[in-house]
């Protein structure tokens, strides 16, 4: 299981996507990879806590809001959306995002 978990850690913290784990209640960034810092700008601890919809761009929000919700009502499909979303530096990316909804994902820190 400790070896499992270990290979799943290095996958994620080499991923060249970004992988979230956000609340369903409010869209919250609870986790954020690693490669936010090379495709946004920013670290994973600049968006925790974070709302996701504070960085899209205002003329995608009511797409990433509709999908997002499709996304909680229906559960048990993925759900797909392009939109764009700002970086550090003030400039945007277009991002295509695919999501599913875990209804009992626990994230751990791993700060002490």
């Amino acid at each position: 299981m400790r070896q499992s978990e270990e290979r799943f850690r290095r996958l994620i913290e080499n991923a060249s996507d970004l992988l979230s784990i956000l609340d369903t209640e409010a869209g919250t960034i609870l986790y954020e990879s690693p490669s936010a810092e090379r495709i946004l700008g920013y670290t994973p601890a600049d968006l925790v806590g974070q709302s996701v919809f504070s960085y899209v761009h205002p003329d995608d929000l009511a797409h990433v809001d509709q999908a997002f919700r499709a996304l909680v009502e229906q559960p048990q499909l993925p759900v797909k959306a392009d939109a764009r979303f700002r970086c550090k530096d003030g400039s945007w990316a277009q991002l295509e995002a695919i999501g599913r909804c875990e209804p009992t994902v626990h994230v751990e820190s791993s700060e002490p």
